[in-house]
């Protein structure tokens, strides 16, 4: 196959044409808001296409000092190991419910935006994240992935909150814009099936 020229490569989230595809969604963003800047990106990490191609769409925006808050589960946090360790590190293994955000080593441009682009690196558990799409298909009738859960779960438990508190983020962050992406690998059977293993006696928190 490497020898062949009618064949090629393409990869799933190392590359800049799908960077600059994924950037698109912030000029739409853009346009939704009338131009008004966002205090917060909320966004779920596995390879990190999402993460690179927001930076982007920031940066043609004149939006580079809005942070992004890049979320990840206990069992894929290839990008949050690399923050704590200081230099792009590779997983020994993933695990966990957050199948697609399931990448040993985030790329290396992801991890290069991280000090040039404000990026709060965060980890949720998996019954965090599983709470966070009940609470979400309670309020929108729309089913979502564990992986974008995990996104959700830092508005529903509180962990936005508390990056306000701790200083992270600002006291007047109320212009919040969350990256809900992900339906694929979901069914109510699943989500049934996941509440019950992690024992959900459910209260429904509004957002």
């Amino acid at each position: 196959m490497a020898k062949s020229d009618n064949r090629g490569f393409v990869p799933p989230f190392d590359h800049p044409v799908l960077w600059d595809g994924i950037s698109i969604m912030v000029d739409e963003i853009f346009v939704d808001l009338d131009g008004v800047k966002p205090d917060v990106f909320l966004i779920s990490v596995g390879g990190g296409s999402m993460l690179c191609g927001l930076v982007e769409g920031c940066r043609r925006h004149g939006w580079g000092d809005v942070p992004i808050v890049a979320v990840e589960t206990e069992g894929t946090r290839s990008f949050n190991a690399s923050v704590e360790a200081g230099h792009l590190v590779t997983l020994p293994s993933i695990d966990g419910l957050a199948k697609t955000l399931g990448v040993k080593r985030v790329c290396q441009q992801a991890w290069s935006y991280y000090g040039k682009h404000p990026i709060i690196s965060v980890v949720c558990t998996d019954k965090e994240a599983v709470d966070a799409c009940i609470d979400f298909v309670d309020d929108h009738r729309c089913l979502v992935e564990v992986s974008c859960g995990a996104t959700l779960s830092l508005l529903y438990t509180g962990i936005l909150k508390k990056l306000v508190h701790d200083g992270k983020l600002k006291r007047s962050t109320r212009n919040v814009v969350a990256i809900v992406c992900g339906g694929n690998a979901v069914s109510m059977k699943l989500i049934n099936h996941w509440k019950a293993d992690f024992d959900l006696t459910h209260t429904h928190r509004c957002l």
